[in-house]
């Protein structure tokens, strides 16, 4: 409805600045429910911005606007001007209820076009980091993604979702380096790295402790999730794993552990 009405007015308003002799393309006027329900359905400034370019008292040009209007091939019952030149509009009943039985009859389908048919987007998101567990706020870009993506479906577009999953490279090392770091601390086989340590990087960063190796990498993951995984480790594997290579079971068992359900 207020497609129709903005084209109506566009026209109108291109038309007024043609028989003034003005051969410029018509301004951008704006057509918005008013504040107030009793002032109508919509108003517009058109004009308010017309005026000048015609020459006349905005009221004047709101006269010639409504008048050149009409009925906006039957989808205003009402108009009038109000204040120094705005024009308020009441819709036809009729239209409305019209639009509401489209609606219905509808059902699911209603809003649906093919204005993208024959074309193809691919839509990626999420594509979280594989080194920790999922948050709220991939849960917020989960919908986001999913919302785009059923909104160019809707608009008769082949849509692909994407979920990138980056499980290769330096990042992947280094996690499985730091479960096997926890894995051996929590059976004593090494010592953790001292806090002051970890929060800055400048400090030195000890070979032992106490006789233990501090096998933590300088630039580990230190979530709380490591050391579960590690925990799970041990509950499973028990000592077994203690010559196992950080790249390899401990990487597998971590990527398994923090994204097994989405692969």
């Amino acid at each position: 409805m207020r497609e129709r009405l903005q084209a109506a007015l566009d026209a109108t308003v291109q038309a007024l600045l043609s028989e003034a002799g003005d051969p410029g393309e018509g301004p951008t006027v704006a057509l918005e429910p008013p504040r107030q329900a009793e002032h109508g359905d919509f108003a517009t400034n058109a004009a308010l911005v017309l005026a000048k370019r015609l020459g006349k008292p905005p009221r004047v040009v709101a006269q010639a606007l409504v008048a050149r209007l009409g009925a906006a091939g039957g989808l205003v019952a009402r108009a009038e001007i109000a204040g120094p030149g705005f024009v308020n509009f009441w819709l036809d009943r009729a239209r409305w209820r019209s639009a509401l039985e489209n609606i219905l009859a509808a059902g699911s389908d209603y809003g649906q076009t093919d204005t993208g048919k024959g074309r193809s987007v691919m839509v990626e998101f999420i594509s979280a980091n594989p080194t920790g567990p999922l948050t709220m706020g991939h849960g917020r870009q989960a919908v986001l993604g999913d919302c785009i993506a059923r909104l160019f479906r809707a608009t008769g577009w082949s849509v692909t979702r994407e979920y990138y999953f980056n499980n290769g490279g330096r990042q992947m090392r280094v996690l499985g380096e730091s479960v096997r770091a926890r894995y051996l601390e929590r059976l004593g086989r090494a010592a953790a790295p001292p806090e002051d340590a970890l929060k800055d990087p400048e400090l030195a960063w000890p070979a032992e402790i106490a006789g233990k190796p501090v096998v933590f990498p300088r630039d580990g993951y230190q979530g709380g999730y490591i050391s579960d995984i590690a925990d799970e480790i041990i509950a499973r594997e028990g000592e077994g794993w203690i010559d196992e290579p950080g790249d390899r079971g401990f990487r597998a068992f971590a990527e398994q552990r923090i994204f097994g359900e989405i692969r």
